[in-house]
């Protein structure tokens, strides 16, 4: 499947960046990643909103507004013949000296939605842990070399990890690497509230329990709360809300997952009433 790319409004042929653009030579880049289900893209307006965050963090300002973002993104999902995923990125532009912004660039990537095999989107995944905090957690910016290296490390050790999940300097487990965190321990769901990206998913994850009236604590949770949860999830974009199975050597039953398949079924039914018919 050929899918279209776009730079501001012009749809072009090839995705060509300049090498003397900050956003490869020097990293001043962010970007936003959103899916779509039956061709309606999921929370666009957030997704945009975040974008906004991110770029003003790093001292750019989105050359389009949200109404043109919306039409690009269409113009995308007419070429598509199935779902899915859109990636937005803002770079600093073409730099030949120094790294501060300017001209300013905006392209939209059309990419196939990356598949999980049922037997992991049913059965969990296996993650494990390294040490890193990301320095603007609360942004999406290119920069992913930490999740490269835990994820070779893990390699290293023989271990066929899925993903990796981030320990600060207190112990304390962040986020993983594309994805945020929730563990629950007596029926109480807990993820961390500091230090980590608000993502989207995550936040449709607490509302829906609160309708569920499912407990709910937002701070921060130690290593040992991880090993000892029992239950432990991610949630995506693309991986909505994933059960673990393993962290390092403790082996989870996911079939025990009770909090977490309330909220799959609850998310499945808001994914259904929001994603009502195609463009």
């Amino acid at each position: 499947m050929s899918l279209p790319i776009y730079k501001g409004l012009e749809r072009i042929e090839g995705a060509f960046i300049s090498l003397h653009d900050i956003g490869f030579s020097r990293g001043v880049a962010v970007f936003d990643f959103l899916r779509t289900y039956n061709k309606i893209p999921f929370c666009l307006l957030e997704h945009f909103r975040r974008l906004e965050f991110s770029c003003g963090t790093i001292g750019i300002t989105i050359p389009y507004s949200l109404p043109e973002i919306e039409k690009i993104v269409e113009s995308v999902l007419e070429e598509c013949q199935e779902d899915v995923a859109i990636k937005l990125i803002v770079t600093g532009g073409v730099q030949l000296q120094g790294f501060l912004p300017s001209n300013i660039e905006l392209y939209t990537v059309a990419l196939p939605l990356p598949q999980l095999s049922p037997e992991k989107r049913l059965g969990g995944i296996f993650v494990d842990f390294t040490h890193h905090v990301r320095q603007y957690p609360q942004i999406k910016s290119l920069n992913y070399l930490s999740a490269s290296l835990g994820m070779q490390n893990a390699q290293k050790r023989g271990l066929a990890v899925d993903d990796i999940l981030y320990v600060n300097e207190k112990n304390e487990v962040l986020e993983a690497s594309t994805a945020n965190l929730f563990i629950v321990k007596n029926n109480t769901l807990i993820t961390p509230q500091e230090g980590i990206l608000l993502g989207i998913t995550r936040q449709i994850c607490l509302d829906l329990a609160h309708d569920l009236n499912i407990s709910v604590e937002e701070r921060a949770i130690d290593v040992k709360e991880v090993l000892e949860a029992d239950e432990i999830f991610l949630t995506s974009t693309t991986r909505e809300l994933l059960p673990v199975r393993q962290v390092q050597n403790v082996e989870k039953n996911v079939q025990d997952f009770k909090v977490l398949s309330k909220l799959q079924k609850a998310f499945s039914f808001f994914i259904e009433k929001t994603q009502k018919a195609p463009l």
